[in-house]
């Protein structure tokens, strides 16, 4: 089947090129010529080619595709492969060959053994309060708070472990620098940020082609600023196809939620004890204090993309050769654009290690509010009624108090005027 698709693909390029030959010689004809309708065979012929057109791109989407699935599987292979090895060995090896370069240098040398590969990506969102398999159907189309999951499965172990953070919706979004910064939060516990000064061989970050979450400038331009703070000699973000971008997190999340589908989770506290149930998983509570507006301080350093570049390719890297210079790929066969995002006349070292600027929390709107008091309290166990679904400030009330008043005015009104 994919030998067929690959020549029908290559027949409705051909015939593309044809037409466009034939396109060609009809503008250079004489505009006098009448033009004769289309006969049913020419109509059909037609419909042919938009067919095997259609075919080609799926085959081409579906190449794509498989040339990202086993990119990843070799970023894996390499990562693991590498923490296998014994590491203090390679390092006393490594000194006994070049032992006379401690003489030569005052500094320590560092060495970068170790290939990582994680895969990010953020889980369907969970409510609090949840009331498992008994939810009051008296709240059944109101909102509770939402608490965004997002997880680091770190696949060069057996079996595969994930690290998801877990926050409401009044800690922070899902935008571009809450995604940076969980996922520096999350390399530092992972242990592959090196305070030390050590620098990391590879890191490769795989992540599914969400714009607003993970392929933007936020994201992407982390890659330069690792290697330019020398915490990596080479990073690599890569972006599953769309439609194809079922990962290892996908199965994590199920285990984490495993517990939370049948049991009543009425507080942070509660969830992360409910989230810790399997073995595989670890969750923990995230707070707006861990997010930073590295958006801020990327375009100090660096441009931004040109408009199309990210939505177009799935592969991006830089190396400490030169870390401003991003190689970019359509897919992993493709043919490599490279682009450089350094800004001139900026002071770098100060910037790179700069104090980043936190992010306010956003909190809850004041209509959530309300609905939490009003609706959910009463459902809720007196211990946690105040911590969950406190009573909002006098202000509040008014606020959503006036603005049901102007909307009921307002329908009262437009009906007035249809009769």
């Amino acid at each position: 089947m994919k030998n067929k698709f690959r020549f029908v693909g290559e027949r409705a390029r051909r015939r593309t090129r044809e037409s466009s030959a034939s396109s060609s010689n009809e503008d250079n004809s004489s505009d006098d010529s009448l033009s004769l309708p289309s006969s049913d065979s020419d109509k059909e012929n037609d419909e042919n080619y938009q067919d095997e057109l259609l075919i080609a791109q799926a085959n081409k989407h579906m190449e794509e595709a498989q040339q990202q699935r086993s990119l990843a599987r070799l970023r894996q292979q390499t990562a693991m492969e590498d923490v296998d090895q014994p590491h203090e060995n390679r390092r006393f090896v490594f000194c006994s060959m070049f032992v006379f370069l401690n003489f030569m240098f005052t500094n320590v040398v560092n060495f970068s053994f170790y290939s990582y590969c994680v895969v990010c990506d953020y889980s369907q969102n969970v409510e609090l309060p949840h009331f498992g398999a008994e939810q009051p159907q008296d709240i059944y189309y109101f909102s509770a708070i939402t608490v965004n999951i997002f997880g680091m499965a770190d696949v060069t172990k057996t079996p595969t472990k994930m690290l998801a953070y877990g926050y409401r919706e009044d800690q922070g979004g899902k935008g571009g620098n809450n995604v940076a910064s969980l996922i520096i939060k999350g390399l530092k516990e992972l242990g592959w940020i090196k305070e030390d000064g050590q620098t990391g061989k590879q890191l490769t970050i795989i992540l599914d082609n969400c714009g607003g979450q993970n392929k933007n400038n936020y994201v992407l331009r982390m890659a330069p600023w690792l290697v330019e703070r020398k915490l990596f000699k080479k990073v690599e973000i890569v972006f599953y196809i769309r439609g194809h971008t079922k990962n290892a997190c996908d199965r994590l999340f199920n285990q984490l939620k495993l517990l939370y589908h049948k049991r009543q989770t009425f507080t942070m506290e509660n969830m992360v004890r409910t989230m810790n149930a399997s073995p595989n998983v670890t969750f923990k509570e995230a707070f707006a204090s861990d997010f930073f507006d590295y958006g801020q301080m990327l375009d100090l350093l660096y441009k931004k993309f040109p408009p199309g570049m990210i939505q177009r390719n799935h592969i991006f890297w830089v190396d400490d050769s030169n870390p401003t210079k991003m190689h970019i790929k359509v897919s992993d066969e493709a043919e490599i654009e490279v682009f450089d995002f350094k800004k001139s006349n900026v002071q770098r070292h100060d910037i790179l290690n700069s104090r980043l600027t936190p992010i306010p929390a956003p909190g809850l709107k004041e209509i959530k509010q309300v609905e939490l008091y009003s609706k959910f309290r009463k459902f809720v166990p007196l211990e946690f009624q105040d911590e969950i679904c406190p009573r909002p400030s006098q202000q509040v009330l008014e606020n959503i108090k006036k603005s049901r008043s102007e909307k009921t005015k307002a329908r009262s009104t437009a009906k007035k005027r249809k009769a």
